[in-house]
Parts: C-alpha cells; sequence; structure tokens
C-alpha cells in the first residue's frame, strides 16, 4: 500500500517502508503535480516547464523520462497489480485504478454534509500538518 503526505514533513511510503530519500526532491515535486492533477492527466511538456523551467528542451525531457523512471521503479504495483503511473509519448499521470492514500487527495475529496460526525472532521484537521512540501524546496 502506498501512503503519501505532502502536508508539512514530506512522507512516501510503499508497503510501510519510506522511500522519499530514493526518489529525491525532484520526482517528489512531479508526483505532487499528478496528485493536484489526479483526475486528469498531464501534458509532458507542462511538466517539464514546472520542474525544469531553465532547462533546454533536450534536457528537461531527459530528466521527467529519468524522475518517471524512478518513481515507477520505487513505487510497485498495488494490490490489484495496477501501475502507479500511466504514461505515454504525449502526457502522463496517475492511474485512477491505483489503490493509495494522500492527504491532499484526502482533503481536495472532502465534501462537507450534515451528516458527517464530529471524528470525521477531526480526521480531516489532523492532515493539516504544515506547509506543502515542507523544506524540499
Amino acid at each position: 500500500m502506498l501512503d503519501i503526505r505532502f502536508l508539512g514533513k514530506v512522507t512516501i511510503k510503499y508497503n510501510g517502508q519510506n522511500i522519499e530519500e530514493q526518489l529525491g526532491s525532484k520526482a517528489i515535486a512531479l508526483i505532487c503535480l499528478l496528485a493536484l492533477n489526479h483526475r486528469k492527466y498531464m501534458g509532458r511538456e507542462k511538466l517539464e516547464g514546472y520542474l525544469w523551467p531553465d532547462s533546454d528542451t533536450e534536457a528537461a525531457k531527459y530528466n521527467l523520462r529519468y524522475n518517471l523512471w524512478l518513481v515507477k521503479k520505487n513505487i510497485g504495483k498495488d494490490k490489484d497489480g495496477g501501475a502507479f503511473l500511466y504514461i505515454d509519448n504525449e502526457c502522463c499521470g496517475i492511474n485512477s485504478k491505483y489503490k493509495f492514500k494522500c492527504d491532499i487527495i484526502d482533503i481536495i475529496e472532502f465534501i462537507p454534509s450534515q451528516k458527517d460526525s464530529i471524528e470525521n472532521i477531526i480526521k480531516l484537521k489532523q492532515l493539516f500538518r504544515g506547509d506543502l512540501l515542507h523544506h524540499n524546496f
């Protein structure tokens, strides 16, 4: 199971093991961008522009390929055998069928209702552990 925490100190656990050190800051930022846009795929050029704005085109393409490979290498399949990332020649994103937990997705998708218990509100509040990507950039 993959568990991602972007608020406060970043933690990314896959099957109970911390993997953020194996990923590095750019791969973590890539995962964060994809998580913030988890309902759609992002164009490779847009990701390259966000993550490597000062690099020439070829260097940015290489860096994106390398960081996508790094993410795929360190985040394995879910219990149903699905890969974390969807990647093609023009875009990439998080596989919508991949089972994982992510604090910012939980916050984005929280829809308050009158029937919410105080426990659900407290759980939501506990997700706010600090700044987004604190100490990563």
